[in-house]
């Protein structure tokens, strides 16, 4: 697996006018679209990017698929065009397909499987030989609301227990938050599965439903303002 960290506001900075105009020419014919329909010009931007991204970390996989790595922090515009001119040259525009659930693939490419996730300044991406999710998470403020209505009775206690110390629980409520998208993402069921329908261990790092586990997760450093997650299948 290979899971690359993009910090919008680092690259955007960099971007010449040229740049942006051959990044959106670079994207696919949906993720264009969806640029072009969106009004917000800083949704517009990390929507560019998100593109650029999932078309590099797919070239990336293509070419040099014996290196693994845990995780790469993408910083230059570039780079992020070049992978992205040289993938168009070899297999022409990129083309994305949905599954049933609405997961995105490669047609041309089934056997790779990624997943994408952005939140506040940051995208990630995970591209991986199995089914894959990701997720990530800015830290604002925690809701027991939301906590006793969405999650696991188990997290809830678990959230219960840190009471009166609010930072822990803040950073405890997004761990669970990034964690069970993940694993929603990665499944291809999305928010059409309740969040209280399975629990995250977050000490074995595994998912169980059902009584059953097949799924792990792993929790991502990437900045001390973000929480984050990937899961994959053990």
């Amino acid at each position: 697996m290979r899971l690359y960290a993009l910090k919008a506001s680092e690259v955007l900075e960099q971007m010449t006018m040229q740049q942006r105009q051959e990044s959106l020419s670079l994207l696919c014919v949906s993720r264009q679209e969806k640029v072009k329909r969106l009004r917000n010009e800083e949704l517009k931007d990390k929507s560019m990017l998100t593109g650029l991204l999932i078309g590099y970390g797919i070239f990336m996989w293509i070419t040099q698929p014996e290196q693994e790595m845990q995780m790469k922090n993408i910083t230059d515009i570039e780079l992020l065009l070049q992978k992205n001119r040289e993938y168009e040259k070899w297999y022409g525009k990129p083309k994305i397909a949905f599954g049933a659930e609405g997961k995105p693939y490669f047609p041309m490419h089934a056997e790779i499987h990624f997943n994408v996730s952005h939140s506040g300044d940051y995208i990630l991406l995970a591209v991986a030989k199995e089914e894959v999710g990701i997720d990530i998470e800015e830290i604002t403020s925690s809701n027991m609301d939301v906590a006793k209505r969405c999650f696991h009775e188990k997290e809830y206690k678990a959230l219960q227990a840190s009471d009166g110390k609010l930072d822990l629980q803040k950073e405890l409520f997004y761990t669970y938050w990034a964690a069970k998208e993940s694993y929603v993402k990665c499944t291809g069921k999305g928010l059409s599965q309740s969040f209280s329908s399975f629990w995250v261990d977050l000490e074995q790092g595994v998912v169980w439903e059902d009584e059953k586990t097949k799924f792990h997760i792993t929790m991502l450093e990437v900045d001390s303002q973000y929480k984050a997650a990937v899961c994959m299948i053990t």
